[in-house]
């Protein structure tokens, strides 16, 4: 069965330490996390490679397991968990620490403040922080992490972003289509942030919601450029 079915057939089940495995996508480009176990890491040679892959594959699933003795196995994960992600298709050495999601201590070569996500043998803690609860993930609703497109419904074109000479501009576009919903440049895309208290946080968007629209191509944010007159 192809990833995206399983998931869709685990979908609002409840994860429980070691006894579940999970596959997980990013929302905005729907790529699987995946260990490779038989490449090493760019950066940490004694690590394995964790990449983000279209399909998804057996080194796509991973099984939870708590990071402190505070949960036992078979218990609920809950949202402010401390975890270590255990990739399913990694054979384990008994005795000795499991090879994991982790954060290398190395920088990336073309980019210094950024560190390198590899597995590796070593423990490392990550946090479960609710994004969406599970009765607004649905397709029926306006949530955050969907990519939409703005449409002007009486000029018949896109709210755009691109450069244009030297500045990068927002404006409405022509989209030159028999069928103007048939567009589907990237500049044209942005994804909806619904805002909450805490900034991790999004959820199902209402008509009382305060909205951000981050574009996709370029992570910039739409917003009202308020221009000062000095007399």
């Amino acid at each position: 069965m192809p990833l995206k079915q399983k998931r869709r057939k685990m979908r609002k089940n409840t994860i429980n330490y070691v006894v579940t495995s999970s596959s997980m996508a990013l929302p905005f480009n729907n790529k699987y996390l995946t260990a490779n176990k038989k490449e090493p890491a760019k950066v940490d040679r004694n690590a394995l490679k964790v990449t983000l892959d279209a399909n998804g594959n057996d080194g796509s699933w991973f099984v939870v397991e708590p990071f402190y003795k505070l949960r036992s196995i078979g218990d609920n994960v809950i949202a402010g968990d401390k975890i270590c992600l255990v990739p399913y298709n990694v054979t384990q050495i008994i005795g000795s620490v499991k090879h994991q999601l982790h954060v290398s201590s190395m920088s990336l070569p073309n980019d210094p403040s950024s560190k390198e996500v590899n597995c590796l043998n070593e423990q490392t803690c990550w946090q479960v922080l609710l994004f969406l609860k599970y009765d607004e993930d649905s397709n029926d609703f306006l949530k955050g992490g969907d990519v939409v497109r703005l449409f002007h419904a009486e000029q018949q074109k896109f709210l755009t972003l691109d450069h244009y000479k030297v500045d990068d501009n927002v404006f409405l576009r022509v989209t030159k289509r028999d069928h103007a919903l048939e567009a589907t440049s990237s500049k044209a895309l942005w994804e909806i942030e619904v805002v909450q208290s805490e900034p991790y946080r999004s959820g199902c968007g209402r008509w009382s919601s305060t909205y951000r629209f981050k574009h996709l191509a370029t992570d910039q944010y739409l917003s009202i450029q308020v221009n000062f007159v000095e007399e």
